[in-house]
């Protein structure tokens, strides 16, 4: 059985609603990968952005995500994940 958190967006809907975006920007899914600069191992996946963001911004969006919920260390220096960054055994 899988546990769903109420907390959590669990569909694009409310994924969307919940993301910030400016007034007339379109928001949309976007596929984004970020790898760790040490080990060079892999997370993709599927985040709202919208066509006013750049680049960078679409990435951030991922690596604000890593910081959080997968105990990634993203910053200017580098991208690490839990394991490199030392967040985790």
């Amino acid at each position: 059985m899988t546990y769903i958190d109420p907390s959590k967006p669990h569909g694009l809907t409310e994924y969307y609603s919940m993301t910030q975006a400016p007034e007339g920007a379109k928001k949309y899914p976007s596929c984004l990968t970020i790898y760790c600069d040490t080990c060079g191992i892999e997370f993709t996946g599927d985040f709202v952005v919208n066509d006013h963001m750049d680049r960078y911004q679409k990435f951030q969006v991922a690596r604000d995500y890593l910081n959080v919920e997968a105990d990634w260390r993203c910053d200017d220096t580098a991208d690490l994940c839990s394991i490199c960054s030392g967040n985790r055994l």
